[in-house]
């Protein structure tokens, strides 16, 4: 540091900037010091003060860069779809993917109720039902099975009424 006081040595770090970014720039740009950096950065941000640095470090560029934040989060998820639906599934339902996929093949790739297979262009994959009280996973449906539970709100007493309805009339 060239200067004790702190008013001139903002003052010739303001009127040295590009001088004192490209010695930057060479300094770090060493193997060795690359390499210590790195391990440093790995010990660093594997404590609880790293993380948590990080974290607020992250979202505050997250905030000042929104609209880029979610460019890059859009063109991630259009190039890692499965490893997206991987951490869909896991925040969601606290299932993994081959977990998915044993149920799927328990139901020969079927909806549980309807036995109709997935052919919905909208709707790629066939839902996950699951009870929305204990988080508990039943099974796999599709679209309209799974939207005509949560429209009866899983109230079994309304899935037969409108049983008794249909029948009514038929």
């Amino acid at each position: 540091m060239p200067y004790k006081d702190a008013k001139k040595q903002k003052e010739y770090s303001q009127k040295n900037k590009d001088v004192i970014k490209k010695k930057h720039q060479i300094y770090y740009a060493k193997p060795e010091i690359k390499e210590k950096q790195k391990k440093y950065n790995k010990e660093y941000y594997d404590t609880p003060k790293g993380k948590a640095n990080k974290l607020k470090a992250s979202t505050k560029w997250r905030n000042n860069n929104l609209e880029k934040a979610r460019k890059y989060a859009r063109e991630y998820a259009k190039a890692n779809p499965l490893k997206q639906r991987k951490m869909w599934l896991k925040r969601k339902y606290n299932i993994s993917l081959d977990s998915y996929r044993i149920l799927l093949e328990s139901q020969s790739g079927k909806c549980a109720i309807c036995y109709n297979e997935n052919d919905n262009k909208r709707h790629k994959y066939l839902c996950v039902d699951h009870n929305h009280d204990t988080g508990k996973v039943r099974g796999l449906l599709c679209h309209s099975c799974n939207a005509t539970i949560g429209y009866a709100k899983e109230s079994v007493s309304t899935l037969k009424k409108s049983i008794e309805y249909l029948e009514k009339y038929l």
